[in-house]
């Protein structure tokens, strides 16, 4: 019989040939090839996560973190293990280096070096999947009915995973980032690319799949992450709550429709929180043993969290805060020692993307503060007043319309969440305290600064379904109010997670990711019809010279066109069309760009209008269709959603 060891060696190298031997599907093809490319990119995900089990198993041993449980010693070891491999990437980047064979290398020195460790890991698979099967027999009827309700709901967001990415944060951002760095085999300094310059830990892990003719990969990435979380969350609950409290946490967070939504996307978000989360968790272990390992651990992953998003500095800042809370009455080496250590540790990890910002553009946080004018990324939403900071909660749920991202209809807490409020009265469990403190200081930060955004929110839910979860639980030991709130939270979670798993399946019938998957459809087909620009885009690049440029718009989404679309990153069309505007000047700058043709949609245009700077881009609107297009433009291109002009004024 061979070992789970070598069988997963063999199908490793089967995988790289049969990726040399088939290369990614051309974008025209129909047929049972485009099984191959799924196979691969899940087979990469197979073998990436391998790799990240030994790595982190090695660390977690140098760390000496034994006591944790199996189920921690995974989530911590997976998360440990990606991040290390995705600054591999970055060092391989800065170096010049950002090519599929050095990334190749990198992978198998990884594999040589952690080889006993994962080893031991892929031995361990058929145990594992046996005490699954046994657990699974052996568990009461609810718990099989929850686990094959977010199973559905997984396979729902994987098969989303597996078809070409149209999610617009992914074309803008998180998959044009590394198609820019591997085009030029080296990470550098991008001015004119904003988001090139953020923290791309996340990124690189894309750019892995990327490198070998896989964007699907990116996708199948940030669902992983989604997974930890969950598994996080319960692992959470099974040491600090029950049982009970740890399969409550895990149905309430996935209980939330939009939940899987952002879990198929080409998103970072889902990794940045369980960093964060992982943070956290650690650092409530540090609080229970008092040991400066916990510290460390908190330390890295956090530093993880601030190496994948600015928006991390928060939940920093909370964890930072909370520990000086802690250690108040410690003395003043204590407190300062511990927050150093975790603080230190946290720069520490986070460094290499500050230093680099540093270096190339004189800011350690580009595009943000120390002079810098520009406010790409940053979320735009009103002020609000100190009576509506502290209602924000019910604005949440009520006023959603002030929240809302692509996907509004679904962006809302979980109505299980207001349990939270009984926990006077119902909490039972130790670490209830402390977890409040810390939720409550990771939520005022997303409150005071990023509230424009629901997404943003995203580190505060698993904290808030644990909390949830420990009122569920505690109201269960009330004699009073156990049938009547017993009843209602068990019918909030089932509804919940029935009402995910329809958006889900309405989702997956509206988007039918499965005939692209299948090879029915060609990509580009799928393309078409998901993505309103995508005709204009290929127009362009067949019909147009390769010297053409096109200025898109109010359109920013350019991973799908090559150097001949120019996004409007800065809103860079509404600033050229403040007062004193006229059409000579725009037209001498857009000259000085070589501009050669402009593409309009103003479906690109409507969502600006309903923010705070929502007048501004109505009158760059008016300007553009009263003044400059009859002045300067001939229209070349036109479909249902796109206009393309050549710009006449030369």
């Amino acid at each position: 019989m061979i070992r789970p060891w070598l069988g997963i060696t063999i199908a490793a190298i089967l995988l790289i040939a049969l990726r040399w031997l088939f290369p990614e599907r051309p974008i025209t093809y129909i047929g049972p090839q485009a099984l191959l490319d799924s196979g691969f990119a899940l087979g990469l995900l197979g073998i990436m996560l391998l790799l990240a089990s030994g790595l982190g198993c090695k660390l977690q041993n140098w760390l000496k973190l034994e006591d944790l449980t199996p189920l921690e010693r995974a989530i911590f070891g997976i998360a440990l293990g990606l991040g290390v491999i995705a600054y591999g990437l970055l060092f391989l980047g800065l170096a010049g280096l950002l090519q599929p064979l050095a990334i190749f290398l990198w992978l198998l020195l990884i594999a040589i070096w952690s080889w006993p460790e994962w080893r031991e890991c892929a031995n361990r698979i058929p145990e594992w999947v046996l005490d699954r099967y046994r657990a699974w027999r052996n568990a009461q009827f609810w718990q099989k009915l929850l686990l094959v309700t977010m199973n559905l709901i997984l396979i729902f967001a994987m098969l989303q995973s597996l078809s070409p990415p149209v999610d617009p944060d992914g074309l803008i951002v998180h998959l044009q980032a590394p198609k820019i760095f591997l085009q030029a085999e080296r990470i550098y300094a991008t001015p004119e690319f904003v988001f090139g310059n953020y923290p791309l830990t996340i990124q690189l892990l894309f750019a892995s799949g990327m490198a070998f003719g896989t964007d699907a990969f990116a996708k199948l990435v940030h669902l992983t992450y989604a997974v930890l979380l969950v598994l996080g969350t319960f692992a959470f609950g099974l040491r600090f709550l029950t049982p009970k409290g740890a399969w409550v946490t895990a149905a309430i967070l996935v209980g939330m429709p939009i939940f899987p939504v952002w879990a198929g996307l080409a998103y970072i978000d889902m990794g940045w929180t369980l960093y964060e989360f992982l943070g956290v968790f650690a650092i409530l272990l540090w609080a229970e043993r008092n040991q400066q390992r916990w510290l460390l651990l908190s330390g890295t992953m956090v530093g993880f969290a601030l190496g994948s998003k600015y928006i991390a500095f928060a939940g920093a800042a909370a964890v930072g805060l909370w520990i000086l809370w802690h250690t108040r009455l410690n003395g003043w080496r204590t407190l300062l020692g511990s927050s150093a250590l975790f603080g230190g540790v946290a720069l520490l990890v986070a460094s290499p993307w500050l230093i680099k910002n540093w270096w190339w553009l004189n800011n350690p946080v580009y595009p943000y503060f120390f002079g810098n004018e520009t406010t790409a990324g940053i979320p735009t939403h009103s002020s609000f007043s100190w009576w509506e900071y502290l209602t924000l909660p019910w604005y949440l749920y009520f006023e959603r319309q002030r929240f809302v991202g692509v996907y509004g209809t679904i962006e809302f807490p979980s109505l299980l969440f207001p349990f939270v409020l009984l926990l006077p009265w119902v909490g039972r469990f130790r670490i209830i305290h402390r977890l409040i403190v810390l939720t409550l200081l990771r939520y005022i930060f997303w409150a005071v600064f990023f509230h424009g955004r629901f997404r943003y929110m995203l580190p505060v839910l698993p904290n808030l379904s644990l909390l949830a979860s420990a009122a569920i639980i505690g109201l269960a030991t009330q004699p009073y109010w156990q049938r009547l709130g017993l009843v209602l939270a068990k019918g909030l979670i089932a509804g919940m997670l029935a009402i995910t798993l329809i958006y889900s399946a309405i989702f997956f019938y509206d988007v039918q990711p499965l005939v692209v998957v299948l090879g029915i459809e060609s990509k580009e087909s799928f393309l078409q019809r998901e993505l309103t620009d995508y005709s204009a885009k290929q127009f362009i690049q067949t019909n147009l010279s390769p010297q053409a440029r096109v200025f898109m718009l109010w359109n920013t989404r350019s991973y799908y066109c090559d150097d001949r679309c120019i996004p409007d990153y800065q809103h860079e069309w509404v600033r050229l069309t403040q007062p004193p505007v006229n059409v000579a000047s725009i037209a001498m700058h857009l000259r000085e760009k070589n501009v050669s043709h402009l593409m309009f949609s103003i479906e690109d245009v409507d969502y600006r209008l309903i923010q705070r700077n929502g007048q501004l881009h109505l009158d760059a609107l008016q300007f553009f269709r009263n003044e400059f297009l009859p002045a300067c433009t001939k229209e070349v291109y036109k479909d249902e959603w796109i206009t393309l002009y050549e710009f006449t004024c030369r």
